[in-house]
């Protein structure tokens, strides 16, 4: 059974000596979308190879040509390099389109009459290779979060972390990761560490195409982890949504502990699980038992 989810779970700035420190990483999921719907959320490809033949009949006679392109798109940097000079199909034109798997597109426009003892076959297939995972993507949102050095940042600040070529999303654009956001993702403490809330500690999610306004109409991964000192008892509690409903997954888990002032927690990066968003809130000053988890 689903339990609510807890709105009062928030940072206490009340709390003796509570210091805290955030990087957030972000990657673009780069790359050509896969041709099957029902996959969710939609394999990336960095390759696409688009074989045109065309034959021309005249008069009883007939000849054939076949072109071959090919496209890539860097996963860092999200460049397109190379064209198809002839299109990739006539698709929404009435030719017949037939899919293969996720990977291999076939349009064939049949025997056209184009004049007096003449006809014209064209064939295009297309065909998406080199796939961008969801693994490797998230290899490189936590390579942006390994190379981070929270000593070098001052205490109660929130760090950005992007490749030079992705955006460098708002704490607004990080929020669409989550649907809705309950967490109270803490865009408004920018500067002002003197706000009431903070939320989540750690956060894991993956946004859909369409989110982030680059190329491809992309989709990114997001991972906030990190890092807080403060004195007495404390209650870390995991939540994990349903990324599309944004409704809660199963109970929250919890673990308690026991702070210093001078010794630091580290939380996150959390893991990702398709069709699941994740985050950590801490509860300041309780028990998992007097939160009845």
């Amino acid at each position: 059974m689903s339990t609510p989810l807890l709105t009062w779970s928030l940072f206490s700035f009340g709390t003796p000596c509570l210091k805290w420190k955030l990087a957030a990483a972000f990657k673009t999921h780069w790359g050509f979308t896969g041709y099957d719907a029902t996959i969710s959320p939609p394999n990336r490809y960095l390759t696409k190879t688009v074989v045109y033949t065309v034959t021309d009949t005249f008069a009883g006679q007939s000849s054939t040509s076949v072109v071959t392109s090919v496209i890539n798109v860097d996963h860092m940097s999200g460049a397109v390099t190379g064209s198809a000079p002839d299109g990739e199909g006539p698709i929404g034109g009435g030719a017949p389109v037939i899919f293969t798997g996720d990977t291999v597109q076939t349009t064939d426009t049949g025997v056209i009459v184009t004049g007096s003892n003449a006809t014209r076959r064209q064939i295009w297939q297309v065909t998406l290779s080199n796939q961008y995972s969801l693994t490797t993507l998230e290899r490189d949102v936590d390579a942006l979060l390994a190379g981070f050095d929270p000593a070098s940042v001052a205490n109660q600040t929130i760090t950005s972390l992007v490749y030079p070529a992705d955006p460098n999303p708002t704490a607004g654009e990080f929020a669409t990761l989550f649907a809705p956001a309950p967490y109270n993702y803490p865009q408004v403490l920018v500067g002002n560490p003197a706000a009431p809330t903070l939320g989540a500690l750690a956060i894991t999610g993956y946004a859909l195409a369409g989110q982030f306004v680059q190329s491809f109409f992309t989709a990114g991964m997001g991972k906030v982890e990190g890092w807080f000192a403060m004195a007495g008892e404390y209650a870390l509690v995991n939540y994990i949504l349903n990324s599309v409903t944004g409704q809660p997954i199963g109970r929250p888990t919890c673990v308690a502990g026991r702070g210093g002032c001078s010794t630091w927690v580290n939380i996150g990066p959390l893991q990702y699980v398709p069709g699941q968003a994740t985050y950590t809130v801490l509860n300041p000053n309780t028990t998992c038992a007097l939160l009845g988890l």
